[in-house]
């Protein structure tokens, strides 16, 4: 079944077990019937759908997503029946109760009991972005996870949710796939291999057997030293093991004398003091250094959409600040000249003066796909996305059909800022010559699995590539 042109966030069968519905960061769901053959599609949500559920009389389809709106679909011809608008809130998480009434959860950390265009209830059950919504199939139990590091049990009564249980869980613990297996145990996907099982009536987590990735998530080549972590969070150089906070960490970034990463927990770890410096209620996605008068300053970009200010005061992170500058997870950051630049999720970009961090400007809509990571270049800021372009947003700016066949994933400039690398999801890396505007050479195929990031060797005059299979590739300019 291959109706969607982008990643599959969820599918799932209908009550009576007859279709299969799926829905797409390509903005659309479709439903198929069990034996495969296409039945309809449904296309309407300006941005990625994030969550749907089935009515229990298998005949409709309600969705939500990050353009704010939750949609009501016939199921066998695709038609949008109804539409509310929740005046821009990131919905990522969606059930269905009864005729009418449904459960979502949004970007804030909320759930809400709706029924048509009415708010029945609303309670905050979360620090940070409510990513699962699980009803039980045993009794009137809902699960909710958040990206604060915490699941809920709610029980439903009519139109109201009280809650009854709150469990920290475990950080090897994904929180966007979890299914009751009882009325007592609840299954969850890990960063692993294999799933955790919590004991609700004990409040034990079970982990048995359980070995992290050897994926790699970063790389970052400073001072001769090439470091890189991953899903296990520990940190290597020149692949020595250096410790870490061993949950997934997304970035990794030499700042003065200090050595910093960062991930699912929302914890900024200073590795060389063996030591969490700062807990943000969200996860952490990217890191850039920067200066201001002569002091060493670290910008870290979250997934709630801040970016978070530090500076190093007598070889420690000091925490400066937190601002608020996207709705929605920030996927990249990048310093060119004064201001840094972050890459939303939802194809924003923003402009933050380093000074006063305020926010100078906004780019929406730069991609028709998720932003995926962007990073300074000679004439200005470079971004990828999974539209497949590149664009360069100096002067002049320009729309650069990629070479890759899978989304792009990361992107890196080197020290003069005249080639750019992307790296996608298929393992390819292609290199972007600015000043002769055009790709060099052919499109390299380095690895088996996806390229995670990239990074300039300074040194070695090379670009660097991390990949999930847990290997560091080196791609040179000639």
């Amino acid at each position: 079944m291959t109706s969607h042109s982008d990643d599959v966030m969820q599918a799932k069968f209908s009550p009576d077990g007859e279709k299969i519905a799926s829905c797409s960061y390509d903005s659309s769901l479709s439903v198929h019937h069990k034996n495969g053959n296409f039945i309809c599609k449904m296309q309407g949500h300006s941005g990625l759908v994030e969550s749907f559920d089935w009515t229990a009389d298998s005949q409709q389809l309600l969705s939500c997503g990050t353009d704010g709106t939750i949609r009501a679909w016939e199921a066998s011809t695709g038609d949008c029946l109804a539409i509310k608008e929740t005046e821009g809130h990131d919905m990522d998480a969606l059930v269905t109760l009864s005729a009418g009434v449904f459960i979502v959860g949004n970007n804030d950390g909320e759930l809400q009991v709706i029924s048509g265009d009415t708010v029945l209830s609303s309670y905050k059950g979360h620090r940070s972005s409510v990513k699962k919504l699980v009803k039980s199939k045993f009794d009137n139990s809902l699960l909710s996870l958040g990206y604060d590091g915490v699941a809920v049990l709610w029980s439903i009564e009519g139109h109201t949710l009280v809650e009854w249980k709150r469990s920290e869980y475990p950080k090897e613990i994904w929180a966007r796939s979890a299914e009751f297996q009882s009325r007592d145990k609840i299954y969850f996907a890990t960063f692993g291999s294999t799933f955790a099982i919590w004991d609700i009536a004990r409040n034990h987590w079970d982990l048995e057997g359980f070995v992290p990735s050897a994926s790699l998530n970063s790389v970052h080549a400073a001072d001769g030293v090439i470091y890189s972590i991953g899903d296990a969070g520990l940190l290597k150089a020149d692949g020595k093991d250096m410790g870490g906070p061993q949950s997934l960490c997304n970035f990794v970034v030499k700042t003065g004398p200090v050595l910093v990463c960062g991930g699912q927990t929302g914890q900024v770890f200073d590795v060389l003091k063996n030591r969490v410096a700062y807990a943000h209620h969200a996860p952490l996605n990217c890191g850039v250094n920067f200066e201001v008068d002569g002091e060493q300053r670290l910008a870290v970009g979250s997934y709630s959409g801040d970016i978070i200010i530090f500076k190093v005061n007598d070889r420690h992170l000091e925490f400066v600040s937190c601002h608020k500058i996207h709705e929605n997870a920030i996927k990249g950051i990048s310093l060119h000249g004064n201001c840094l630049y972050t890459g939303c999720a939802d194809g924003e970009i923003g402009v933050t003066d380093t000074r006063s961090y305020e926010v100078v400007n906004k780019i929406t809509h730069a991609h028709e796909g998720i932003l995926n990571d962007l990073c300074s270049y000679a004439n200005g800021v470079a971004t990828v996305s999974r539209d497949l372009t590149l664009k360069l947003w100096g002067e002049p700016r320009a729309t650069i059909p990629s070479r890759h066949t899978h989304s792009i994933k990361c992107i890196a400039s080197n020290d003069d800022g005249n080639f750019i690398a992307t790296g996608s999801y298929g393992g390819t890396v292609d290199v972007y010559d600015c000043k002769a505007g055009q790709w060099l050479g052919n499109v390299r195929k380095v690895s088996a699995a996806g390229i995670s990031s990239l990074s300039w060797d300074d040194e070695k005059q090379r670009f660097l590539a991390s990949s999930y299979d847990g290997r560091i590739y080196a791609v040179e300019l000639g």
